[in-house]
């Protein structure tokens, strides 16, 4: 059916190379699954991007989207076909679920990308903004494979990517985390902004029991948590990361702290870590055993970050707490405001 201006359509007039199509009268509009059905081989239709805007999501912050965006991961799950958010405002009720696994392989990914990741205090923006409601107790995007018990990375998500999103969630409000990752490898968050969440970014890898889920090879850029009720990143579970590089990011005016992570070892480089309640950093002893070595700092910009009491230390003890590390480094920190 033709469609409207709105919704992507393109007056045939427009298009050159259409033949007789495109003489027709201007009222008539092609869509652009039209106009790239007439151009693209099944196959070739098969590898674009599916859109939110086909499942019936709105954007415009007022209407429930939950529905909608859990309609465009699952079929992006099950025809591994990137999920577009494109540039608006959407509302959910309920947490969002990526799930993937699979028993006897890792699982390939799936992308999800918007318009951008900004949005103001005021709720202004100009991009592609997830708004998670008190109903939303969990994290609002739960991207999860499933474990395994022979270490072997089986039934877990490999290449998983997610980028030029924001998520607002209620101001002075109580809905979950932002994002809440599980059994993966192999996983990029880009140009991603969480603020007004309980945790901005909950990376959790089961490890040293029965199940395994190391979390390889996490990229994490441009990636900014900022004014959260809990931490900016949480990575503070049992078992070490291999390989998790985290840079140019920004954590800042989270109530709990900047970054709260196991033993691992992890680079951070090139961060903000500024006028977060608790420490910028905190790295905290495990709770099954770990020999990783690290976690590495170079670049850090720590500056003003509290020194509220962090157990077993008492208040007033500094901007970087280490509960338990193994041959920590620190290159070419700033430290401004408090030691």
């Amino acid at each position: 059916a033709a469609g409207s201006i709105a919704d992507g359509a393109i007056p045939p007039s427009k298009i050159k190379g259409l033949g007789t199509m495109a003489s027709q009268d201007t009222s008539s509009y092609m869509t652009t699954t039209q106009l790239a059905s007439a151009y693209l081989s099944t196959s070739e239709l098969d590898q674009l991007p599916l859109n939110a805007k086909q499942f019936g999501a709105v954007g415009d912050g007022m209407v429930d989207d939950t529905s909608a965006l859990q309609a465009l991961f699952d079929a992006a799950v099950a025809s591994r076909r990137a999920a577009y958010i494109p540039q608006g405002r959407y509302k959910i009720t309920a947490s969002l679920s990526i799930a993937l696994g699979d028993a006897t392989q890792w699982v390939g990914g799936v992308k999800v990308y918007g318009d951008g990741m900004g949005h103001a205090k005021d709720g202004s923006y100009s991009s592609s903004i997830i708004e998670p409601t008190n109903s939303v107790v969990s994290a609002a995007i739960v991207v999860s494979g499933t474990s395994n018990s022979d270490n072997s990375n089986k039934r877990q998500v490999n290449g998983f990517v997610i980028e030029d999103i924001g998520i607002r969630g209620v101001e002075d409000g109580s809905n979950g985390d932002g994002i809440c990752l599980s059994y993966f490898t192999n996983l990029t968050i880009r140009r991603v902004m969480v603020s007004f969440c309980s945790t901005g970014l909950r990376v959790k890898r089961q490890a040293n029991g029965t199940t395994y889920g190391y979390a390889n090879n996490t990229i994490i850029e441009q990636f900014f948590a900022v004014a959260n009720r809990g931490w900016g990143l949480d990575a503070a579970d049992a078992g070490a990361i291999c390989g998790m590089v985290v840079t140019a990011s920004n954590f800042c005016t989270n109530a709990l702290g900047g970054i709260k992570i196991a033993p691992s070892p992890a680079m951070f480089t090139g961060n903000i870590l500024t006028g977060n309640g608790g420490p910028a950093v905190l790295v905290v002893k495990p709770a099954g055993n770990s020999n990783a070595t690290g976690p590495t700092f170079v670049g850090e910009h720590f500056e003003t970050n509290g020194l509220a009491a962090v157990s077993p230390y008492s208040a007033g003890t500094a901007q970087v707490v280490l509960e338990y590390a193994q041959s920590p480094r620190f290159f070419g920190c700033n430290w401004l405001g408090s030691t």
